[in-house]
């Protein structure tokens, strides 16, 4: 860590550096598990699984502290020496909002490009509002959805 960036991170409230390592120490055990167990035994973790969408109702936007858990996650994903992309983001997300009770939907999508090249993308919502993985979701066909808390 850089002086500058520790010099920013004591700068932080205590809750927030607080939430902050947490999200950095969950997105290690996330990526870890992701890369040595296999999905199918992590999706059970991850809510219901469900392939038809209903019509998404009105959930109203989810409570302003979410805002501070998905700072977190994206911000300790961008300090990480290993790669902490959307997935790894979503899933640590879903779980660290799991502990206040607050129901999460994890969707993963897949697109293909113009030059037919498939590619992932995982994103969280809470209510109305996307917290993790907003850039460029809508592009993505959904292809599954973990709900629960």
């Amino acid at each position: 860590m850089t002086a500058k960036r520790l010099k920013k991170f004591l700068q932080l409230s205590w809750a927030d550096r607080f939430l902050l390592l947490d999200a950095f120490l969950r997105l290690g055990v996330t990526r870890a598990a992701l890369l040595v167990v296999p999905f199918k035994f992590i999706a059970p973790r991850l809510g219901r699984q469900t392939l038809d969408l209903p019509e998404d109702p009105d959930q109203g936007d989810p409570p302003e502290w979410t805002r501070r858990v998905s700072w977190a996650v994206e911000t300790a994903a961008g300090q990480t020496p290993w790669e902490s992309a959307c997935l790894a983001q979503a899933i640590t997300g879903k779980f660290m909002l799991k502990r206040y009770g607050l129901e999460t939907r994890l969707f993963l999508g897949m697109k293909k490009d113009s030059d037919g090249k498939l590619s992932a993308h995982a994103w969280l919502k809470a209510g109305n509002g996307i917290l993790i993985g907003a850039s460029g979701h809508e592009t993505f066909t959904i292809l599954s959805v973990f709900i629960g808390n």
